[in-house]
């Protein structure tokens, strides 16, 4: 009897736990839905270079840089569409030049009054390219010192 008791509790525990562990779904998976904000169009509910960049730039909400590093294209593995990811090479204010990853971040945008920090350095001595980039929310104060290459 003790058995089957114990049995019957691990039993009602495992199918109980289960149902938590099921995986959640992700909203937009497939690519399929893009919406267009001021020129720029954008996978729905997905964040990208573009409006990273505005966050960090403090544009306003909804605003977006069309920097062409997420387009919508038709080579899709399953279904209508999907996100291409190139990097870009941009110019700077400075004449120089910035090379822009695609990035694709699932979630929302997030609004503080805090400040956008982003660093970035690329090695550029022989051998491959090598580029780091970081962005931070949080006080300039609270940065951690930046380390060189090696």
């Amino acid at each position: 009897m003790k058995t089957l008791v114990q049995s019957f509790a691990l039993l009602l525990l495992v199918l109980g736990t289960s149902r938590l562990a099921s995986a959640q779904n992700i909203p937009n998976n497939g690519f399929e839905n893009w919406a267009t904000t001021n020129t720029v169009e954008a996978p729905v509910n997905w964040q990208t270079t573009d409006n990273i960049l505005a966050a960090i730039n403090h544009a306003p909400a909804g605003s977006y840089y069309n920097t062409g590093t997420v387009t919508k294209v038709t080579d899709a593995h399953s279904g209508l569409y999907a996100a291409k990811l190139t990097s870009q090479s941009l110019p700077t204010n400075s004449g120089g030049s910035v090379v822009l990853p695609g990035y694709l971040v699932l979630g929302n945008r997030v609004t503080t009054d805090a400040q956008y920090n982003f660093y970035g350095a690329c090695r550029t001595r022989p051998g491959p390219p090598r580029c780091s980039f970081t962005t931070s929310l949080r006080a300039p104060a609270q940065l951690p010192t930046r380390q060189p290459f090696r």
